[in-house]
């Protein structure tokens, strides 16, 4: 309503989008660049459809997720072939630091390409390794010690949990194990992300790297060099993904709110000998609403609590009542108001911070 009384044919209007700024960092390039330049031509709909004089212009952020300096290179070409030029909320770099001189390298080499007309050049074949940036080693801190029960012979198969977003899924190994976890793709709606993954070794020390195709499946093997918790850093973006089979324990970490798609039946965990009293946390997201339940030892509800759409976060507390030194499990169900699609769970101080996918490969604090 206000775009007439802002733009002249002397001063229009100036536009800057920042839904350009990164990408989903396990989307690959070419991709990445189709669909920010699909939100572009979406969204300079309502100002040319307003009648008024406009310039519109996409935005690039080097901190933002997926922007790493090639990909602002190359999404910088992109933007000025598909509008009025482009913008840069330069944060992130360090003008000191090798990577500003990175980012300056990729601009410039933009900007020559974009006085030429040299659109094409925005599909040539990467130069640089991908920057995964997956956020969760910053985000979670140091695993406390912990213990497993002992590893399948064969892969057994796991319930068909989807996870959405970053998790780090914890996997407990033995010494000279041929660890065996096959992880599959799962669509959602019309995005197009990838699924990457990290693993890295009871340190944290990198071991491996990869992606797996949309839609897809593939098995992540490796041999443990040493007994203990091996942590698989795992995003599909937008998409969700789930594991299929393991030969292994395998749980997700909740100290830090693991996230899920479409709820869980169940997920077990560990309540310490002598904790009489804990706390699980939940959030939905708006009209994306959760009930939490948790159950007992004996599988009979200790509570319950619902998110609404009104009150996106719930904190279940739980008394024991002598059913401490055993394994418990939690449900993610429907709630009463609201749509069941995304949420996230996170297991309380004293808990080991861990949910699994079965009772007999639930984790526990070390002594």
């Amino acid at each position: 309503a206000a775009y007439p009384t802002w733009a002249t044919e002397t001063a229009p209007l100036i536009l800057a989008d920042a839904r350009t700024y990164g990408r989903d960092p396990f989307l690959p390039l070419r991709e990445a660049l189709a669909e920010n330049r699909r939100k572009l031509n979406e969204r300079i709909k309502v100002p040319t459809q307003s009648g008024i004089p406009f310039n519109y212009l996409g935005g690039i952020d080097p901190v933002v997720r997926g922007a790493d300096p090639e990909f602002s290179g190359k999404n910088a070409v992109m933007i000025s072939e598909a509008t009025g030029g482009y913008w840069i909320f330069y944060e992130g770099p360090t003008y000191t630091a090798d990577d500003h001189a990175r980012y300056w390298k990729w601009f410039t080499w933009a900007n020559h390409a974009i006085a030429k007309h040299r659109w094409a050049v925005q599909h040539e074949p990467r130069e640089t390794a991908r920057e995964w940036n997956l956020s969760l080693w910053k985000t979670i801190g140091e695993l406390p010690p912990l213990r497993f029960p002992k590893s399948s012979a064969k892969p057994i198969d796991l319930p068909p949990i989807r996870l959405r977003r970053d998790n780090l899924l914890l996997i407990g190994a033995r010494p000279g194990q041929k660890v065996k976890l096959t992880l599959k793709h799962v669509p959602i709606a019309d995005y197009r992300s990838l699924l990457g993954w990290e693993l890295r070794d009871p340190d944290r020390r990198l071991l491996k790297i990869g992606t797996i195709d949309f839609d897809d499946k593939d098995t992540l093997t490796f041999t443990a060099d040493r007994g203990g918790v091996y942590q698989l850093g795992v995003s599909a973006g937008q998409c969700a993904y789930r594991i299929v089979t393991a030969n292994a324990p395998v749980g997700i970490h909740a100290g830090a709110k693991c996230s899920l798609i479409g709820g869980a039946e169940r997920l077990y965990f560990h309540v310490p000998s002598g904790l009489e009293q804990f706390k699980v946390h939940a959030e939905g997201r708006g009209n994306e609403t959760v009930r939490l339940t948790v159950f007992d030892a004996l599988g009979e509800p200790a509570g319950s609590k619902d998110t609404t759409p009104d009150k996106s976060a719930i904190t279940l507390s739980v008394a024991s009542n002598t059913h401490d030194g055993a394994t418990w499990s939690l449900s993610l169900t429907e709630a009463a108001t609201g749509i069941l699609e995304d949420a996230r769970v996170k297991l309380g101080n004293g808990l080991p911070p861990v949910v699994s996918f079965a009772p007999g490969q639930v984790f526990l604090e070390s002594p």
